[in-house]
C-alpha cells in the first residue's frame, strides 16, 4: 500500500442533525460583512505568521547559496539536485509568506451559492470557485499517509472532482452551521452575531409565505419568539 499523502473522501447529505454550538469560535470569530443574507470566513494566513515564515524560508535559501564545501569546483550532478531541491523546498513557504491573496468562504445565504478559494497548490491571484450551495460536495477530509491519519476535517470537493480545501476541524458543528446558514427557509442559526437580523429574516420568509426548508433536519430550528414560532408554524413545523 502506498504512503503517499492524501485525502480520503466521503460525500454527506445536506441536512441538520445537532445544534452548532461551537459556531461562534469557528466562523463567526474571523467572519466579515456578517448577515441575513452574507456571510465572509476570511481564513487569510495572519500576518504575524507572514514574517518568521519569510524570515526562516529566505535564510535558509541564502544558507543554500552561500555555504560552501570547499569543493565547489567540483560539484557532482547528485548534489547539484540536492541542491535544486532544497532551493524548491524553501521557495515554496517563501511564496506563502508574500501571497497577497485573502483566503476567504463566501457564504451568499440570499442567493444561495458558495464561494471558496483555490488552495491547490496555492490560491495564488485570488482564483475562487463559486457554485450552488445544493450542489455543493462536502464529506470528511482524512489528512494523511496509509499508516497515519492526522486527523478528520470538513471538506469541499472541487467540481473536477479531484482536489478538495479544507472549510474547518470541527467536523459536526461546522457542517451543521453551513447548512443551517445556508437554508434560507428556515431562522438564522443560534448566536449573537445574527440577532439584529433575526426580525428582518422572519419577516422576508413570512412575505415569501413561510416556505418549506431547503433541506432536512432532525432537530428543531426554532424562531426567534414564541409568538414568531406560532405564525411560522401555520405552515410547516420541524
Amino acid at each position: 500500500m502506498s504512503n503517499r499523502k492524501k485525502v480520503e473522501y466521503s460525500g454527506l447529505e445536506l441536512r441538520i442533525d445537532i445544534k452548532p454550538e461551537n459556531k461562534n469560535r469557528n466562523f463567526v470569530r474571523n467572519s466579515k460583512n456578517a448577515s441575513d443574507e452574507i456571510l465572509i470566513m476570511d481564513h487569510t494566513f495572519p500576518w504575524w505568521l507572514r514574517v518568521p515564515l519569510l524570515i526562516l524560508s529566505c535564510g535558509l535559501i541564502y544558507f543554500i547559496f552561500i555555504f560552501d564545501t570547499g569543493e565547489s569546483n567540483n560539484v557532482s550532478i547528485f548534489e547539484t539536485c540536492l541542491y535544486i531541491i532544497a532551493f524548491l523546498a524553501c521557495l515554496y513557504p517563501t511564496v506563502m509568506a508574500i501571497d497577497p491573496t485573502k483566503e476567504q468562504f463566501i457564504l451568499n445565504r440570499k442567493n444561495g451559492i458558495i464561494t471558496f478559494p483555490e488552495r491547490f497548490p496555492i490560491s495564488w491571484l485570488g482564483k475562487t470557485i463559486t457554485i450552488l450551495f445544493s450542489d455543493v460536495k462536502l464529506g470528511f477530509g482524512f489528512r494523511g499517509t496509509a499508516h497515519f491519519l492526522t486527523g478528520l476535517r470538513l471538506a469541499i470537493l472541487y467540481p473536477n472532482g479531484q482536489n478538495r480545501t479544507v472549510v474547518g476541524m470541527e467536523v459536526a458543528d461546522t457542517f451543521a452551521f453551513l447548512v443551517w446558514y445556508m437554508d434560507r427557509n428556515r431562522p438564522l442559526p443560534p448566536g449573537e452575531l445574527f440577532d439584529p437580523y433575526r426580525q428582518k429574516d422572519f419577516e422576508r420568509r413570512k412575505a415569501e409565505g413561510f416556505p418549506p426548508p431547503l433541506y432536512p433536519s432532525s432537530i428543531p430550528t426554532p424562531e426567534a419568539t414564541p409568538e414568531q414560532q406560532k405564525e411560522r408554524e401555520k405552515y410547516w413545523k420541524d
